[in-house]
């Protein structure tokens, strides 16, 4: 209760105020009331000031305690993002490599798709050589018999008729016009089934299609 605001009433309104807060008065001078209003009226409690929550991120727990095993794992995830990926090989446009490659269509026919370089072209004419390697570890000069195909495009492709029951390697190359072959690239080897009675109609290997999309088989020369 301030002094300023009792100075104000008169003497009755301050007994009044005394009688209202329960306050017996001694004093009968006006001065004397206010001081002793003053005094013995009780002050009101402060509230304390409430503290600010401080926001706690959220901690999820789990029932089963985490593996070593996760653990590793996850730390090896870690280590396989900080490390930094090594630079694409970028792939060989057609035309910058020799390469040739046979697959088996029937145990009467095998297939095989080359692609030669234009400075590889120009020594002579494109020739496929097919070598008969059954049971022979090949070095290019063992072979049990060979045949040679000529062809006329660069890159292109093959069925060549062979025997059931034998192993075969082809060469991509050119023959000299003095009669010398020159092999430019060696295929994988391939064997064709034994005893098959006749001559089955030929099924192209889906692996041709995914190397050559779209692109259609030459006849055998």
């Amino acid at each position: 209760m301030k002094k300023k605001e009792l100075e104000k009433k008169k003497v009755v309104e301050l007994r009044a105020l005394a009688k209202e807060l329960g306050i017996k008065l001694k004093a009968r001078r006006k001065a004397e009331i206010i001081d002793e209003l003053i005094k013995k009226t009780p002050r009101k409690k402060r509230k304390p000031a409430k503290k600010k929550a401080v926001e706690r991120p959220l901690i999820k727990k789990t029932d089963k305690p985490v593996s070593l095993r996760a653990k590793a794992r996850e730390r090896a995830l870690v280590k396989k993002a900080q490390t930094p990926l090594e630079p694409v090989k970028e792939l060989s446009v057609a035309g910058d490599i020799d390469r040739v490659t046979a697959l088996t269509v029937s145990p009467w026919q095998i297939f095989t798709y080359w692609e030669l370089t234009e400075r590889t072209v120009r020594k002579g004419t494109i020739t496929l050589r097919v070598y008969d390697v059954t049971g022979v570890d090949f070095d290019g000069e063992n072979a049990l018999s060979f045949f040679d195909i000529k062809m006329s495009k660069r890159v292109g492709s093959a069925y060549i008729d062979v025997v059931p029951g034998r192993e075969f390697i082809v060469d991509i190359g050119v023959l000299s016009p003095e009669g010398t072959f020159m092999p430019a690239r060696r295929s994988n080897r391939v064997s064709t089934p034994p005893g098959a009675p006749q001559k089955e109609k030929a099924i192209l290997p889906a692996e041709y299609f995914e190397f050559y999309p779209g692109r259609e088989p030459m006849p055998t020369s």
